[in-house]
C-alpha cells in the first residue's frame, strides 16, 4: 500500500508518462549550487578546496551553497590561507558567505640576524 502520498505520485505517474515522472522526481533532488570567483595573489598559488585540489588557473568554482567548505591557498615562500566559506539560509535558498574569494598570501618574511665574530677587527 503506497498510501495518500504514494497514490498521488501514482496518478502523477499515470498522466505525465512513467519517463517524464521520473525526470521531474530526479530534477527536484539536486542539490543548490552555487558559482564562487576565485581572485588570488599571487595567481600561481596552489588551491584546495575541502581537501581536493584544484587546477591551476581556477577562475572559480562551483560548489554546493547548502553546506560550509574549507578553501586553503599555500604558495612556497608565502603563508598560507584558509577561508571557511559558511551556508547561509534565506526566503530565496541558500547561499556561501562570502560569495566571492579574494586571498592574498604573504610572504614569508625571514628574521633578522646578526652575526658576530669575535677577534675581527
Amino acid at each position: 500500500m503506497l498510501g495518500p502520498i504514494g497514490g498521488g505520485m501514482r496518478k502523477l505517474a499515470r498522466g505525465f508518462g512513467v519517463a517524464s515522472m521520473l525526470l521531474f522526481v530526479g530534477a527536484s533532488c539536486q542539490p543548490p549550487v552555487q558559482q564562487v570567483p576565485l581572485h588570488l595573489t599571487p595567481s600561481d598559488a596552489r588551491v584546495f578546496v575541502d581537501g581536493s585540489e584544484l587546477a591551476p588557473g581556477t577562475a572559480s568554482v562551483e560548489l554546493r551553497s547548502d553546506r560550509p567548505h574549507v578553501v586553503l591557498a599555500r604558495r612556497d615562500g608565502y603563508l598560507p590561507a584558509q577561508v571557511v566559506l559558511e551556508s547561509r539560509s534565506s526566503a530565496g535558498g541558500t547561499t556561501l558567505e562570502p560569495a566571492e574569494l579574494r586571498i592574498e598570501l604573504q610572504p614569508v618574511v625571514p628574521k633578522e640576524r646578526s652575526l658576530r665574530i669575535e677577534g675581527v677587527d
